[in-house]
């Protein structure tokens, strides 16, 4: 379990990742976010027909399972959050973030969206 502050309010979307090994749950604690989901492609790229948003508010919480392309944004402030993953997968990003090693549980894809 750990905390994680989002900070992002850009309805400009990116970037997904997802993660090979773990589900993650999110549960907000001092504001609302908004979680954006969506399934593979055959290809293991983004299939971005099913990505889908949802505002989360405190209190409430969202499970992704394995390999859930997603990204996370809030509405104004900043929100800290409870988040239960999988301590390899916190250690892999945390690695890649730190230190730019290559990612082995996670994946990251350019995508453009908009949030509307």
């Amino acid at each position: 379990m750990l905390w994680v502050v989002y900070r992002s309010s850009d309805t400009h979307v990116t970037r997904l990742e997802n993660h090979s090994l773990t589900q993650q749950a999110i549960v907000p604690l001092t504001g609302p976010i908004i979680q954006i989901v969506g399934l593979s492609s055959a290809d293991g790229s983004p299939d971005t027909g099913s990505l889908k948003a949802f505002k989360v508010l405190p209190g409430q919480g969202i499970c992704m399972r394995v390999g859930c392309w997603h990204a996370t944004r809030v509405e104004q402030d900043p929100v800290t959050c409870a988040m239960l993953s999988r301590r390899s997968t916190t250690l892999d990003l945390a690695e890649h973030l730190n230190k730019g090693t290559d990612l082995s549980e996670s994946a990251y894809h350019s995508v453009s969206l908009l949030l509307t």
